[in-house]
């Protein structure tokens, strides 16, 4: 997480546990702008859908990670077992970004 002095933030690769993401952003009152995800695996990206979906904030990923994305619940039963991931819709891709531009 990323965030401004005015309590502008953004979600940098999320992980999985979205609920301690709530946490920490209700704790300091921010204000989520976007999730930036830096790549596309499943152990990055297991949060997002949720994050999307409660913050109603756009999701962005590197435009060469929308097949590593799509494969994300493949790759975690192989790693981890039957658990599966909503795997999230992308907003915009992105070649390089400027922050600047959201927070």
């Amino acid at each position: 997480m990323v965030s401004n002095q005015n309590k502008e933030a953004l979600i940098i690769d999320p992980g999985s546990d979205a609920k301690s993401i709530v946490y920490y952003i209700n704790k300091e009152k921010l204000n989520v702008k976007i999730i930036l995800n830096t790549h596309g695996h499943y152990d990055h990206v297991g949060s997002v859908a949720a994050l999307k979906d409660k913050y109603s904030i756009p999701f962005c990923l590197h435009s060469k990670d929308e097949k590593l994305l799509n494969s994300a619940n493949l790759y975690l039963k192989i790693f981890e077992g039957n658990d599966s991931i909503k795997v999230p819709k992308v907003d915009y891709y992105y070649d390089k970004i400027d922050i600047n531009n959201y927070v």
